[in-house]
């Protein structure tokens, strides 16, 4: 037990918190790491490890599924890094933080990066129809998705969105709600 009835500890919990904290101080040396099972070990890096080495004991310790080894990097206090193993289920989960926007000068470069997914996406405010006419062509063979921020996928665009997989629907629904110009609100 822990601070309160439900909140269970076990063998596994301690092993592999210290298996994981092993690895990590073996990799990355001077890195601090913050544990729910182990006293944190603050090194004064800006890199901390967060981990739980079972998330939700009680599912675990009772044969259930439904629990997780999760483990996390922030740098500088932001989440750079996840990572969560359900191995009852055989499923992993991995994400990094989307680097910060990169802008190249030309819309129609930046849609033709789209289109043979160097960048992810690229959108654009207020553009003429001959600076995107051709890349918006080259986009849509490629696959790419190609919308106005409103969605609209019937002309060229005056405001393209580009984007490449799953990543167009989110960033159209961020782009609808926060930077649509009014005129097109309709």
């Amino acid at each position: 037990m822990k601070s309160e009835k439900i909140d269970i500890v076990t063998e596994a919990d301690i092993e592999i918190g210290k298996f994981i904290r092993q690895h990590i101080h073996e990799t990355y040396l001077y890195h601090s790491v913050l544990g729910e099972e182990e006293e944190s070990q603050q090194t004064g890096s800006l890199f901390c490890w967060i981990l739980d080495p079972i998330d939700e004991t009680v599912s675990f310790i009772h044969g259930q599924f439904h629990w997780e080894v999760s483990i996390a990097l922030q740098y500088r206090e932001i989440t750079i890094l996840g990572a969560a193993d359900c191995p009852a289920y055989h499923l992993s989960f991995f994400a990094e933080k989307v680097q910060e926007s990169r802008r190249f000068g030309s819309i129609a470069t930046d849609i033709c990066f789209v289109a043979c997914r160097k960048l992810n996406a690229c959108w654009e405010m207020n553009v003429n129809l001959y600076n995107i006419a051709a890349a918006l062509l080259i986009a849509n063979e490629a696959d790419a998705s190609v919308t106005d921020f409103s969605g609209k996928i019937n002309h060229l665009p005056e405001f393209p969105l580009v984007a490449n997989g799953i990543l167009h629907s989110s960033m159209l629904e961020i782009l609808s709600k926060h930077h649509i110009p009014y005129e097109l609100r309709s």
